[in-house]
């Protein structure tokens, strides 16, 4: 007999592998991947596994069946549409068992980004007071977080905030400085897609209250004759409010007899003022509700009151006679000026700068005739007063001896003696 034959061996392995485990994607994640790489645990010496791919979880007619892989993975390589897709592998051995598929899992593609958020507060080209502000925005159904810029140029180059939060909100913890800033947010879904930034909405914050306006009319320390005075000052362009206040001495507070608010750059004292003396002054407030500082204080005094004087007697003298002569005592709050006639021409004029003057006339040097001397007074509200006084001078009376006494004519404003003095108490 021969020699045997070399001796070779086989096997017999009807037992198919068993399902892999599948690693990456997770089971019902969302990514913004359309060619995702699949990954499973290998299954003891397979020859190659299958993989399939499709939208329905029973694979009717899978999208992607790649059979005969030789790896433990496999990279999509053409891109899926946005949509829930299903996979599973199957592993066949070297004795051509043909494996369990594993168990199923989905992933969605989603590449499209949310929408972008609605803006809320502050509104659009709003002002503010302060430098903290909330500021909030609708929320995007979907959204996993949010995205927010805060720039003071608008173009978002330089941005002085920006952030992401999971809320819906955000407060500024660091304060802002006076001025326009301009804001916009974005959401970002659970597939990691960025959606398109909102509208760019603005806000100012301003602290600093609208410079004084400057006091018009009554003028300062003007004499009015007025007692439900026009008050005027300047526009202050910032301004939507005024507030005015009226009071008896310089310092207010506790002198102060009226306040009130107008959007007016004037106001009209709708109640009766007495004659008196008066301090008033203004302060704007802009749209931000800050108020200003005060403009300087001015006064005006109210008169309507006339001058007055006594009214002297006429005067009947004889020629030659003496101590002829009458006292005006005019009286006014405010004096301003006073004019002496004589017989309708100047005698005398000057400023009447005190109450207490007196004007002392002496008539004796007058020739035989009527002659009318005339005051006239006027304040500082331009009222007047007018008096008129008559002097007769008569010739000489005859003596017993039938003679005329002699007469000496003067030159008849010469020696007219007006004399201003001021008045005894």
């Amino acid at each position: 007999m021969g020699s045997w034959s070399t001796i070779f061996s086989f096997s017999i392995d009807t037992t198919a592998p068993s399902g892999p485990t599948l690693v990456d994607p997770n089971n019902n994640i969302e990514m913004n991947d359309n060619t995702p790489f699949l990954d499973w645990l290998t299954v003891g010496e397979p020859a190659y596994y299958d993989v399939e791919v499709d939208t329905s979880d029973s694979f009717p007619t899978p999208l992607i069946a790649e059979l005969g892989t030789a790896n433990s993975f496999y990279q999509i390589v053409s891109s899926l549409a946005d949509d829930t897709y299903y996979w599973r592998v199957r592993a066949v051995d070297l004795a051509g068992n043909i494996g369990l598929w594993s168990t199923v899992r989905s992933f969605i593609v989603d590449t499209v980004g949310p929408n972008a958020p609605l803006l809320v507060s502050p509104d659009d080209e709003e002002t503010l007071t302060d430098r903290t502000p909330l500021i909030l925005w609708n929320a995007v159904t979907g959204g996993e977080e949010y995205q927010f810029q805060l720039d003071m140029e608008g173009t978002f180059s330089a941005v002085e905030y920006n952030l992401t939060t999971t809320n819906t909100f955000y407060s500024i913890i660091i304060d802002l400085t006076d001025g326009t800033f301009y804001w916009r947010v974005r959401v970002r879904d659970t597939a990691m897609n960025w959606g398109s930034w909102s509208s760019t909405w603005s806000f100012s914050i301003d602290l600093a209250g609208p410079t004084p306006p400057s006091l018009s009319s009554p003028g300062n320390n003007e004499v009015i004759d007025d007692n439900t005075p026009l008050l005027t000052w300047s526009i202050i362009s910032d301004a939507i409010e005024y507030e005015l206040e009226i009071a008896s001495e310089a310092i207010f507070g506790a002198t102060l007899l009226y306040s009130t608010t107008t959007i007016n750059n004037n106001y009209t004292v709708f109640f009766t003022l007495s004659d008196d003396v008066y301090f008033w002054r203004v302060r704007a407030k802009d749209a931000a509700d800050n108020w200003g500082n005060w403009s300087e204080v001015w006064s005006f005094t109210i008169d309507t009151v006339g001058p007055s004087v006594n009214t002297p007697a006429d005067i009947v003298y004889e020629i030659g006679s003496t101590g002829n002569n009458f006292t005006w005592s005019p009286y006014d709050v405010n004096p301003n000026s006073y004019v002496v006639y004589l017989d309708g021409a100047i005698l005398y004029s000057g400023l009447w700068n005190n109450t207490a003057e007196e004007i002392f006339i002496n008539v004796d040097v007058f020739a035989v005739g009527v002659y009318n001397f005339t005051l006239y007074l006027e304040d500082a509200t331009g009222k007047s007063q007018i008096d008129t006084i008559f002097i007769s001078v008569t010739e000489i009376v005859i003596s017993e001896y039938g003679m005329l006494l002699p007469v000496i004519l003067c030159p008849l404003f010469a020696l007219v003696l007006v004399l201003i003095k001021k008045r005894r108490n």
